[in-house]
């Protein structure tokens, strides 16, 4: 899925209108299992590598991006965070700071799981460090010749109810910025599908 949908997922199930550390950290882990991969892109695009040497070559062959993208995907290492926070708000007086990490790791933990049926060659090593092990989808999230076509329309979607609900129940004026932000990105996909249509028509 897209970082945007991650983090939208994350504020639904999570967020909390009016708790701005909570929301935060619902969006915190919308984002950090995809983290890595902006650092990768930005560290690459900063030395001029081409797209095509990034995603086909680099991001595939590089152990030191391949393991800080399985341990930022590593559902173990989120279900022991879930586990510290839990103990923490049964057995201290951390309980503000023990709700924020349970809401950071479940967040994280939402975004592993809708990543886990949507990758093909590009899929996660989920259970790292303990194995190396990975679920190769029948179904790409981007893919056109793994259902990617579908996928992004379904995603879209989702996000765009996402998004309409999240208008309606976060109220301030920088929560409804951020979710209209969100949401500009589902409308990019189908103009880029529009536009590509009509330049293939031009050239018939």
């Amino acid at each position: 899925m897209m970082t945007q949908t991650h983090i939208l997922i994350g504020l639904a199930a999570f967020g909390r209108q009016g708790d701005r550390l909570r929301n935060l950290a619902a969006i915190a882990g919308g984002i950090v299992p995809d983290a890595a991969i902006f650092a990768l892109y930005g560290v690459e695009k900063a030395r001029g590598t081409p797209e095509k040497t990034i995603w086909e070559d680099i991001y595939f062959n590089s152990p030191f991006w391949q393991d800080l993208v399985a341990w930022e995907n590593s559902a173990p290492l989120w279900l022991g965070l879930l586990v510290v926070g839990f103990v923490l708000k049964k057995r201290t007086n951390l309980g503000r700071a023990a709700d924020l990490i349970m809401v950071f790791a479940g967040s994280c933990l939402a975004h592993v799981a809708c990543d886990f049926p949507l990758h093909v060659e590009d899929a996660h090593r989920h259970l790292f460090p303990f194995s190396d092990w990975r679920f190769h989808s029948p179904v790409s999230y981007w893919d056109p010749n793994h259902f990617g076509i579908q996928a992004a329309t379904c995603e879209a979607l989702l996000g765009i109810g996402l998004s309409i609900w999240m208008w309606l129940r976060f109220k301030t004026l920088t929560a409804r910025s951020l979710i209209a932000l969100l949401a500009i990105g589902y409308l990019a996909i189908p103009m880029w599908f529009a536009i590509q249509f009509m330049s293939s028509g031009a050239g018939n």
